[in-house]
């Protein structure tokens, strides 16, 4: 007699996973339906509600079914979906931390050399980064500085920015979206980050 465990006649987890490799939106579907009680509970455990447990989820069974042909089958295919959420989680955490990093040096640089006399860690950490961004704000190109400027440090509307310039709004974002890549990456060497593939 065949096993009909997920939905399909003869459906194990490998004939599943195969199915559903092939495109299968049979599969796909039974995979999801076997697996999302689990890893919405584990979620949730790795974030801070359920409505982001859920985002994680979803996020986590999209990268899968992307990338089924990286699924050999070592462990199960539940123990590969908590991998996912994990280094989705983890993910979502570095880049947390680098924004509140990158906010915390534009604090600082907006109200001036006011932080260097406090002496909590914040502050001290706040002012390395500000050292850090003003450096790589002085390694940009005129154009990436400019555009950097104008968009990210007076928040400048776009059409406003371009009539400064003269330069079109479209290609004032991308030379400023490219400049925040750099400080950010500057920020994250200076912090000794792993660099993001």
């Amino acid at each position: 007699m065949a096993i009909r465990a997920y939905g399909v006649p003869g459906g194990d987890e490998a004939t599943q996973v195969a199915l559903a490799r092939g495109g299968d939106a049979r599969a796909r579907e039974s995979l999801y339906r076997i697996h999302v009680g689990d890893l919405l509970r584990r979620a949730r455990f790795l974030v801070r509600d359920a409505a982001e447990a859920e985002d994680l989820a979803q996020e986590t069974f999209a990268a899968a079914f992307t990338s089924l042909w990286r699924f050999r089958g070592e462990a199960s295919f539940a123990t590969w979906l908590y991998r996912i959420a994990l280094n989705l989680a983890r993910h979502q955490w570095r880049a947390k931390a680098r924004r509140r990093a990158f906010l915390r040096a534009f604090t600082w640089l907006a109200g001036g050399a006011a932080a260097e006399t406090s002496t909590t860690d914040g502050a001290a950490d706040a002012a390395d980064d500000a050292r850090v961004v003003q450096e790589a704000l002085a390694g940009l190109s005129p154009k990436l500085r400019e555009a950097f400027v104008l968009l990210a440090l007076e928040r400048l509307p776009g059409d406003e920015a371009a009539k400064v310039t003269g330069v079109r709004a479209e290609v004032l974002r991308v030379r400023a979206t490219r400049a925040r890549m750099r400080v950010q990456q500057a920020l994250r060497t200076a912090r000794g980050e792993e660099e993001e593939s």
